[in-house]
């Protein structure tokens, strides 16, 4: 799996890296899935299709995999993702509940101005 991050961060090779790494998503092993969203938040933008698949697994029956799941949208950072976040935002774990908030800060947030930026 770490081949396929550290791939899809030097090459064109991204998009089958991704997708990769979304079919890890549906792995039967907790533990598989829970890194392939780690992996596809290393990533990060890059990885903007695999939201989709990211969405779904925050419905993991796992608390690991919905907190990673979380992490990752948060890190690609498309705005799509803030429905389904906001929906899983009273999560019955709080580590759930804390990389919800985080992500949902991180797609809220408004962007800086690109003056600001060059000071």
């Amino acid at each position: 799996m770490a081949a396929a991050v550290a791939l899809a961060k030097v090459s064109d090779e991204a998009e089958e890296s991704v997708s990769l790494l979304c079919r890890f998503l549906g792995a039967p092993e907790m533990h598989v899935r829970a890194q392939a969203s780690k992996s596809l938040a290393k990533i990060g933008p890059p990885a903007r299709a695999a939201v989709p698949s990211i969405e779904a697994a925050l419905a993991d029956p796992e608390w690991a995999v919905r907190r990673d799941a979380a992490t990752a949208l948060g890190a690609i950072g498309d705005a799509r993702a803030t429905d389904s976040l906001r929906r899983i935002a009273s999560d019955p774990v709080q580590d759930v509940r804390a990389a919800v908030e985080a992500a949902l800060a991180r797609l809220t947030r408004p962007a800086a101005p690109a003056a600001a930026l060059l000071e």
